[in-house]
């Protein structure tokens, strides 16, 4: 069939460091964790029904877009740790916002798909705590965002009805090891790839540096190797040049022998 470019699954795409919080998370999601996040909505309807039509799956997960979640995408402040700026809550045991405790697998998700998804649900320590809230809330004539709880582990729905019983989640949000996710590497992973390739980079920068300080510094002994040779070699012309002349001008022995009075023929001569 047709290849559909799927971005991953939903609990793929987002972890929780607390792993009661994850599981909490997770339990009120229900199926929702589960969804199947498209690139585009080019074969979305396609990929659904082909969903739908496995009579065999017990939760058949649904469908959702990049695409369609960028359309809705509200314009959301972000703090410098990659937070969402939500309104200020002062209530007792209120912790934060669940949407800003989800680690993304990828920069952008959290106010984008994460947010889609969780909106402002909140976590309180305790779910009387929650409770009392919810109902100032109610109260005050405001809605109110769905509530987790720590201790009994409670989903408390903005509507007003609350789940009871221990959380039995489809899911969990881990943080699977890196190397059985090849797909999927973390932000943290890939700073620090590019950290060490920026270190082995300035390591050749400087040996390249080296090199050619060296190479330049065994030219300029070549250079004067060359000239002291050439030195030496003019220096063994002038040399012989000179010895050449000396040579040239000088009288042979036999010529100054010639020139010269001999006593013994001058003593013939006269008898």
């Amino acid at each position: 069939g047709t290849r559909i470019p799927i971005k991953g699954v939903l609990a793929e795409l987002g972890y929780f460091q607390d792993t009661q919080v994850g599981e909490l998370v997770a339990d009120m999601m229900g199926a929702r964790a589960l969804t199947i996040i498209l690139v585009d909505e080019e074969q979305s309807n396609d990929l659904e029904r082909r969903l739908k039509s496995m009579r065999d799956i017990r939760h058949w997960p649904g469908v959702m877009t990049m695409e369609l979640v960028t359309k809705k995408k509200k314009q959301h402040r972000v703090a410098a740790d990659g937070t969402i700026m939500l309104p200020d809550v002062r209530a007792s045991g209120f912790e934060g916002y669940v949407v800003n405790m989800v680690v993304p697998r990828e920069e952008g998700l959290r106010e984008t798909l994460w947010f889609h998804m969780l909106s402002n649900a909140m976590l309180f320590t305790e779910e009387k705590q929650g409770l009392a809230y919810r109902s100032q809330q109610f109260a005050n004539g405001q809605s109110c965002p769905n509530i987790v709880c720590r201790n009994p582990p409670r989903t408390l729905s903005g509507s007003g009805s609350k789940r009871l019983g221990a959380p039995r989640p489809l899911v969990q949000f881990r943080d699977p090891p890196l190397e059985k996710r090849p797909t999927l590497l973390r932000k943290e992973a890939m700073e620090r790839s590019v950290a060490d390739h920026g270190a082995a980079l300035e390591r050749f920068n400087q040996a390249k540096q080296a090199e050619e300080a060296a190479l330049y510094s065994l030219r300029e002994a070549e250079q004067a190797l060359q000239k002291a040779q050439d030195d030496m070699a003019q220096c063994d012309t002038d040399q012989a040049s000179s010895s050449s002349s000396s040579s040239s001008i000088s009288p042979s022995s036999g010529e100054k022998r010639g020139r010269g009075s001999d006593p013994s023929s001058a003593t013939k001569k006269r008898r």
